[in-house]
């Protein structure tokens, strides 16, 4: 399937506690999970398959957090859009 440029971010929350994962890609730094969305894909569900795909985790989405337009400055790739998540892991 093709991807797009919507991408979706999880704040993955467990035990008061959230994931963040270190790139291996620059920037390097810590960011919570995230990726593109494939074509048609819903993003809730897109982002369960990211957070599987970068962690091998389970989730649950908890609540959107924010539907933003992205802009160079703030995401280190070209996202037109972006959707953010609360989540949980589940196992």
């Amino acid at each position: 399937m093709k991807s797009t440029n919507l991408a979706v971010v999880a704040i993955l929350v467990h035990q008061d506690k959230c994931l963040f994962l270190k790139r291996h890609n620059p920037p390097l730094n810590w960011c919570p999970p995230a990726g593109r969305l494939l074509e048609g894909e819903d993003p809730a569900l897109g982002l369960l398959r990211e957070i599987f795909e970068e962690t091998g985790l389970k989730a649950d989405v908890i609540l959107p957090v924010s539907d933003c337009r992205a802009n160079a400055a703030s995401v280190p790739r070209s996202f037109d859009h972006y959707h953010k998540f609360k989540g949980r892991s589940i196992g």
